[in-house]
């Protein structure tokens, strides 16, 4: 049974028989992976402009994010140092699920102002019924 403890997490030299070593590779690898699918949907399948311009970062953040996740991996197999820590792995997922809340929010934001536009629009269409007509010359 895991140890949750303060102590526990913040520990500068943790063990190095990591017993979630499989498991980790796999979250960088399927992340890893996820970041050409999300690059290879985004060109190919969405047609939502909206949607393509906050998924625009992703999938460079995603390798990233697996990058980092397997230098922790890593570095806790061999036991470096400070780079073990299991803190490390709580602050990269509150990192992506900050990442994830803005991408959520630039869609909405995005997806706002097109309303707002396409109503502005509809508008001035209705007004210009109502206006006099240019003068021919």
């Amino acid at each position: 049974m895991p140890n949750f403890a303060i102590s526990n997490i913040f520990q500068t030299h943790p063990s190095t028989d990591f017993l979630y070593v499989n498991l980790a590779f796999f979250i960088v690898v399927c992340t890893f992976l996820a970041s050409f699918v999300v690059a290879l949907v985004r060109k190919k399948i969405i047609k939502d402009n909206c949607l393509k311009k906050s998924l625009r970062s992703l999938p460079n953040f995603l390798r990233w994010n697996a990058l980092i996740m397997l230098i922790m991996t890593l570095s806790r197999i061999e036991g470096i140092p400070y780079l073990a820590m299991r803190v490390w792995w709580i602050v990269v997922f509150l990192v992506f699920c900050f990442f994830i809340f803005k991408v959520i929010k630039k869609y909405f934001i995005c997806k706002n102002k097109v309303q707002r536009y396409q109503k502005d629009n509809l508008v001035n269409k209705n007004i210009n019924k109502y206006l006099p007509k240019k003068k021919k010359k």
